[in-house]
């Protein structure tokens, strides 16, 4: 027996496969945060027609690098304003009958390996997450303006959990299984952060363009050339502290080589030297103490950036600008409606970049990298 999400699902084909060949002049975007998708919308040529999310301050930044988006501050899934009906309303006003392409990002925290306390049906089915972007996309498709193209973008372990869930009808559910995960040094961005996309234009699922492989990944140097030049005026710092260690007996030769070769700990908490901070000869570097884990070379892309952060030679953070760049951001992109450094940390932690998003645009417009 077919559920209500399959009879939804299925009627809405037909338009979309007439609409296969539109491509889209702007973009309708939720869980927007500050701004990624929409930074990467406006480099292949698409303004945002509609940006909303649920947290004021990213709503600041994004509004004020993207002004020509009606911006909505609302709480998906909570009360009338926050109903399905009433946010498509807005999406389909600002739209204004012009064909536009829908991207969401619905929350993903308990979907990331990176939270010990991950709870996998909750970031399904909790308010505004995947199952009410679902419901909103069948929504937006039974439209009178229905989106020509869209995407969504989530953790690798997204695809799993979708599969599992009673909720979702089973196209979506396949679709899912086959979602790419895009790693942004593959266009271009100087870090190496895995996410999972899907989506279709009109009746086809879209590809993303991606402009480099490992031979010409950009590297943190590549990107903040001047992080050399400090890593090599911290020596006599870093000197001081590889002797401390080797003294006290917490790290080998082994272990040395590779601390003495310029790199970025990308997370603030990372200091080799601290207390929980050991490497004994003989041990490979990934069983090695969290400390050392995290250490990317200089001339590699970054691991992703977090929260915090990233301490340059363990004696400094990197600046927003810096990390901004390592998201392939543009570094005068305005920051000044964050507020507090704990608010800016945690947008850039999960921001999507730019440059992918510009990638997956490209597939679907046709449009080439200038």
């Amino acid at each position: 027996m077919m559920t209500a999400f399959d009879t939804a699902w299925d009627s809405m084909q037909p338009d979309l496969i007439v609409k296969a060949r539109i491509t889209p002049e702007g973009l309708v975007v939720t869980h927007s945060g500050m701004g990624g998708v929409e930074e990467g919308g406006k480099r292949v040529g698409l303004p945002t027609f509609y940006s909303a999310d649920m947290w004021e301050p990213a709503m600041r930044v994004n509004e004020a690098n993207h002004p020509e988006a009606f911006h909505d501050r609302v709480e998906f899934g909570s009360g009338r304003r926050g109903s399905i009906p009433e946010v498509a309303k807005r999406i389909l006003s600002a739209a204004d009958d012009r064909p536009y392409h829908f991207h969401g990002s619905p929350p993903c925290q308990d979907l990331s390996r990176a939270n010990p306390n991950r709870k996998i049906c909750d970031a399904l089915n909790k308010p505004g997450g995947i199952v009410w972007w679902y419901n909103l996309l069948n929504h937006l498709q039974g439209s009178d303006n229905p989106p020509v193209s869209w995407s969504m973008e989530e953790t690798q372990d997204a695809p799993k959990a979708i599969g599992s869930s009673p909720r979702l009808n089973p196209q979506f559910k396949n679709l899912a299984s086959s979602m790419p995960n895009l790693r942004a040094a593959q266009f271009g961005a100087p870090q190496i952060r895995n996410r999972a996309f899907m989506g279709m234009h009109g009746d086809q699922p879209w590809e993303a363009i991606p402009t480099h492989d490992k031979s010409n990944f950009v590297s943190i140097a590549d990107a903040l050339p001047h992080l050399v030049g400090e890593w090599e005026a911290n020596e006599a710092y870093r000197t001081r502290e590889l002797d401390r260690l080797t003294r006290e007996g917490r790290i080998g030769s082994e272990a040395r080589e590779f601390l003495s070769k310029p790199s970025l700990a990308y997370l603030g908490s990372i200091n080799p030297g601290g207390k929980s901070a050991t490497w004994h000869e003989g041990v490979p570097k990934n069983k090695a103490s969290y400390a050392f884990q995290h250490l990317t070379p200089l001339d590699r892309p970054s691991a992703a950036i977090r929260h915090h952060g990233a301490a340059l030679t363990h004696t400094r953070p990197l600046t927003p600008q810096e990390v901004l760049t390592l998201h392939g951001f543009r570094p005068d992109y305005d920051l000044s409606g964050a507020g507090s450094k704990k608010d800016l940390n945690t947008m850039l932690g999960n921001v999507v970049s730019p440059a992918v998003m510009e990638g997956v645009l490209r597939g679907i417009t046709g449009r080439s990298v200038a």
